[in-house]
């Protein structure tokens, strides 16, 4: 008869800070005197990736992942807990777990996803008792539950009424530096694969956004204190390039390395000590478009993608593979794309130019250009990415009407020079 163990599976939430799934996992065995084994995937399987380019590179999102996961494996080490990182799928980690161990109990993030809703209730319905904790947002679980659905579509409205709400923490902080005993390490079985070694290498580009403990903490020194560049965020966010153009945290936010309310606490951490004003203001604007479409794909669900994808004709997937490859002859749009593949990153405004481009320029169905984001953006995240672009291509339950961008008109006003098309080989 098998001993019984605790399972954690880090998913969205890989950072240490403001983790309750892992707080929640290391009680649970603490308390029932089990084994811990803790699990972090980093198998991807993108939708519609059948119908886009192949690339020679690994994709950007699958190393920041990797990296991501790797950073966690090392500080969860420094406390003698053991975590194991697998390019497995977690259906098929969970399932062989529970057939050679007796799994108590399975502790995970609550982060909105269809996909991972359908597998956690496949399991449910098996009799193992899963708990999802923890979401890595602003608003905790009963405070989302509150909101009605009529407000999916309507950000505007959907922001003033939780924009009063106090932002959410924690119910009970667990430091992993007070642990006296932790848990044991539960046996990882021989056949389920690991990978090994330090953080893969990411590009040395300087648009590389940070990522682990390390990276953020020299990003906060820099962003906040060295230039001060929050302080004119609203005035400069919409620009293509600029190192400290924009706030460069979408990554860690995707990854759960970061949680909003950190943020939050960073900025009124400069409030208190230089300057508040209107783009400080802002930074917490744009957390709740974050957190709204955090919320609107929990209500939508399979919804928010509109499956299945239109099928393509010839010249539509002729067109769709000009735009991958940075090849549609707006200059603004190949150098935003030539950028994602390079470096996994593009600035807002120039992702909402591509997605304009594809989606209304070249007729393409907006799936497909989603799915490619998907593959390629370090800083992916399945709600925010999918509820864009079905923002801006309109009749989506995010948005009735579509949002077209003039490109002519938006080149001069972000990159009148060149600078940015010319950096990125894109200039007509």
């Amino acid at each position: 008869m098998h001993l019984p163990i605790t399972l954690l599976w880090l998913d969205r939430c890989l950072g240490i800070e403001d983790n309750e799934a892992l707080y929640a996992a290391i009680r649970h065995a603490q308390q029932h005197q089990q084994p811990l084994l803790a699990f972090v995937s980093t198998h991807r399987k993108a939708w519609l990736s059948q119908h886009l380019p192949s690339t020679k590179d690994p994709h950007s999102a699958a190393l920041a992942r990797q990296s991501a996961a790797f950073d966690a494996q090392l500080q969860l080490a420094q406390h003698s807990i053991q975590l194991r990182v697998t390019d497995l799928s977690a259906s098929t980690v969970i399932t062989a777990l529970c057939q050679e161990s007796s799994v108590s109990a399975l502790f995970t993030d609550a982060h909105a996803d269809a996909e991972k809703a359908r597998l956690l209730r496949a399991f449910a319905r098996s009799g193992l008792a899963v708990q999802r904790i923890g979401s890595n947002t602003l608003l905790n679980a009963d405070e989302r539950q509150a909101l009605p659905d009529q407000l999916i579509g309507r950000f505007t409205k959907f922001y003033h009424q939780v924009k009063g709400i106090p932002v959410a923490r924690p119910a009970e902080r667990f430091v992993l530096e007070e642990i006296v005993d932790p848990p044991p390490s539960a046996t990882w079985p021989n056949r389920l694969r690991t990978l090994h070694g330090d953080s893969p290498r990411r590009t040395n580009s300087t648009h590389v956004l940070p990522i682990t403990q390390g990276e953020l903490d020299a990003w906060w020194q820099e962003y906040l204190w060295a230039s001060r560049a929050l302080a004119k965020y609203k005035h400069t966010r919409n620009q293509p390039m600029g190192r400290t153009a924009f706030s460069r945290l979408s990554a860690a936010l995707a990854l759960g390395t970061l949680s909003p309310q950190t943020v939050c606490t960073h900025i009124e951490a400069f409030e208190h000590q230089l300057e508040q004003n209107e783009s400080t203001q802002w930074l917490r604007y744009e957390l709740f478009w974050r957190e709204y479409f955090h919320w609107a794909g929990e209500r939508l669900g399979s919804a928010l993608f509109q499956a299945p994808a239109p099928a393509l004709s010839t010249a539509q997937a002729r067109a769709l593979n000009a735009w991958c490859n940075g090849q549609t002859g707006e200059g603004i749009v190949d150098a935003g794309m030539h950028e994602l593949l390079a470096t996994g990153f593009m600035s807002n405004r120039v992702r909402q130019l591509a997605a304009s481009c594809l989606v209304h320029n070249l007729n393409v169905p907006w799936q497909y250009g989603a799915a490619w984001f998907e593959q390629h953006l370090i800083d992916y995240d399945v709600n925010s990415n999918y509820g864009n672009w079905g923002y801006i291509a309109g009749q989506h339950p995010l948005s009735a009407a579509p949002h077209a961008f003039d490109l002519s008109w938006q080149t001069q006003q972000h990159d009148p020079d060149g600078e940015y098309r010319r950096a990125w080989g894109a200039l007509n």
